[in-house]
């Protein structure tokens, strides 16, 4: 494997660690005080799509994808 893919591949998972962190940290600020009210009406309309953790899986199964999208392309490897 070139230097080069290994240079993308940690800038991108250090720029994905940095945004996860200030993301983090703003909404610890955000919810410091405050205490929970029950369910936003949104979040009742549409329980599976407002979810963090099934948004996760889309977001860690496109970015396989794109990976081995881009393994096929640069190796020329028929999948």
């Amino acid at each position: 494997m070139s230097s080069l893919l290994y240079t993308v591949l940690t800038i991108a998972a250090l720029l994905l660690l940095v945004v996860g962190l200030i993301t983090s940290i703003r909404l610890v600020k955000q919810q410091k005080g405050e205490q929970d009210h029950g369910v936003s009406p949104t979040v009742k309309a549409n329980p599976r799509t407002l979810n963090p953790v099934f948004l996760s899986y889309i977001f860690v199964f496109t970015i396989v994808v794109m990976i081995i999208w881009f393994f096929r392309l640069y190796y020329k490897y028929p999948f």
